[in-house]
């Protein structure tokens, strides 16, 4: 597919996803040409090129033999794999960092399913993530989004092991432009399948007790959060809980569960910033599942 081939094909795919969101403002993103000094015509930086966006924000600095893979492109690919299944999932989208990066979630809400007699319940999820910045290649992570409320309130939690990615030697940017190309239903059918396995990974954080010596020595340091950070989110009230953080490090009661809860809730509520929130979301799924690791020996 040659490069006008490319951006034929990129914008009928742009114009498809922003008619069926029409209420999500999804980033524009143009290339230019360098320059140095006045941009004339034999001045400008041969090989090299500038991805904006409106008003002049600059995403990223790029070759010119980049191929840019627009949110529209990825969205549409994830959204054509779940053509054919029963449920209709409810899609939404973040872009943080002015548009820099996307996150695209997935949430088959149907699917909640009691994980304890607390009542905590969690359904399966997806992450999407792209980015014209250049920081985060196109990945795609399976996890579960708890209902942490009885007014709706969410948040996700990824499974670090299922993280996929799927650019660079699994699949290409022509791949993703390839018109009738269903990439994802196989691995996204899988992991609906192997849900009630994730339920009992959970509900056994939930029996695992954290030492409170293997909490402040071995996972605080490991975390993302600061000094700050850390002192209000162990003072926090758990939603649907009579207690904190603190209070359970106090009677050494303090779970895996109610860890990964109180984090993803600080997280999902307290942290401002969207592109620290994923990064955050990240960190805390890669360092919990290492701890499960360790519990379970």
């Amino acid at each position: 597919m040659d490069v006008l081939e490319q951006a034929r094909v990129q914008q009928a795919m742009v114009e498809e996803i922003r008619g069926k969101f029409p209420d999500v403002k999804f980033p524009n993103v143009r290339r230019e040409n360098l320059y140095y000094g006045m941009p004339k015509k034999d001045n400008y930086l041969d090989g090299h090129q500038v991805l904006m966006g409106d008003e002049g924000k600059i995403f990223s600095f790029v070759s010119d033999s980049y191929t840019l893979v627009r949110n529209e492109v990825v969205a549409n690919k994830v959204l054509k794999s779940l053509e054919n299944f029963k449920q209709t999932p409810k899609v939404s989208f973040r872009f943080p960092n002015d548009g820099a990066k996307m996150v695209m979630r997935v949430d088959f809400e149907t699917e909640f399913k009691k994980l304890n007699k607390v009542g905590d319940k969690i359904s399966p999820a997806i992450n999407v993530k792209n980015s014209y910045d250049k920081q985060w290649i196109m990945t795609i992570a399976y996890g579960a989004k708890e209902l942490v409320c009885s007014n709706g309130m969410t948040v996700f939690k990824e499974d670090y092991k299922t993280k996929k990615k799927h650019i660079g030697h699994i699949i290409n940017a022509e791949m993703l432009l390839e018109e009738g190309q269903d990439l994802f239903t196989t691995e996204i059918t899988d992991f609906l399948d192997s849900f009630k396995v994730q339920i009992d990974k959970y509900k056994s954080w939930g029996e695992l007790h954290i030492p409170s010596g293997m909490y402040q020595e071995e996972i605080k340091p490991q975390m993302p959060f600061t000094k700050k950070e850390f002192e209000k989110l162990e003072e926090m009230p758990i939603i649907g809980r009579k207690f904190n953080l603190q209070d359970l490090l106090k009677k050494e009661k303090v779970t895996l569960w109610e860890a990964n809860r109180t984090m993803t809730q600080f997280i999902t509520h307290e942290i401002e910033s969207p592109t620290k929130a994923v990064a955050y979301e990240d960190s805390v799924a890669k360092e919990l599942d290492k701890v499960y690791s360790q519990l379970i020996q």
